[in-house]
């Protein structure tokens, strides 16, 4: 916030993880009434109690559901090249992106589909909402940019 980047009244860190910062950047001038007001929101009791609260709340299926994907493409027990390896995280990153947030799935007579699924660790059930089945149409077109891509550059 100030230009500081080192400290030493921290337990761990004693400081920043980033590397060089580009010039041009703006800083807040230490003591002044904006870094004062902006010290007293982010030190404020309240804030840091309800933020240790928050982490019960983070709710991790994407990110469970992306890992589900890259599994799909990059299977742990298999090497693969570095080249290869990157390769197919992009594949699973847009097969992901292309399926993330699809509609719910209906029934013949237009009613939305659900589940119901037992979760072990709160012993209670739970409703699901059922969604439309995944579509791989972002391949298509992968592959058409490819094939013109081919067909007009001078690629060897």
């Amino acid at each position: 916030m100030v230009d500081k980047h080192s400290w030493n009244d921290a337990e761990i860190f004693h400081e920043c993880a980033h590397g060089v910062l580009e010039d041009g950047r703006k800083w807040l001038e230490a003591g002044s009434v904006d870094h004062e007001a902006l010290i007293s929101v982010v030190i404020n009791p309240a804030l840091l109690r309800d933020l240790s609260d928050l982490i019960k709340f983070c709710h991790t299926g994407e990110l469970e559901s992306y890992h589900s994907m890259m599994l799909k493409y990059v299977p742990e027990r298999l090497h693969f090249s570095y080249d290869s390896m990157l390769a197919r995280t992009q594949l699973s990153v847009l097969d992901h992106n292309n399926n993330v947030g699809r509609e719910q799935a209906s029934t013949a007579d237009s009613s939305l589909q659900i589940s119901l699924e037992f979760k072990k660790a709160q012993s209670q059930w739970r409703v699901r909402k059922v969604c439309k089945h995944s579509t791989h149409n972002y391949k298509k077109n992968l592959v058409m940019k490819v094939l013109e891509t081919r067909t007009t550059d001078d690629v060897p």
